[in-house]
């Protein structure tokens, strides 16, 4: 058994497509309108997302995130600040050296960014 992707529910999939694409490079794997449902499959690296478009999605609370590792945690913040990416939380050093900070995405989501000490 092998993980195989992540779920996000967006309130408008092609402003979602065009945010990850556009910030995180994401490439479509599948899109589907299917049962009255619109979805996407998107792929950052090694990573799956599902977009799920619900017109509600932006009254729903979101307490989930995902979380990329990255090499120089302090650099991203000015990318970040162009796509409408908003921090919530940090950053933040650990105890074992690492850093995390948290961001807010375009619609809702949380994202986190992790960097791993550098030995």
């Amino acid at each position: 058994m092998k993980f195989h992707h992540f779920s996000i529910t967006v309130p408008h999939l092609p402003s979602a497509i065009q945010f990850y694409q556009n910030v995180f490079q994401a490439k479509i794997l599948l899109y589907l309108e299917e049962w009255e449902e619109k979805i996407a499959f998107i792929q950052i690296d090694t990573l799956t997302i599902e977009l799920i478009e619900d017109a509600s999605a932006e009254e729903k609370v979101n307490d989930r995130h995902l979380c990329f590792q990255v090499d120089d945690i302090h650099s991203i913040a000015s990318k970040l600040e162009k796509f409408e990416m908003f921090l919530l939380e940090g950053p933040y050093e650990l105890k074992n050296g690492w850093t995390t900070v948290f961001y807010q995405g375009k619609h809702g989501e949380i994202i986190e960014f992790f960097q791993i000490k550098k030995s």
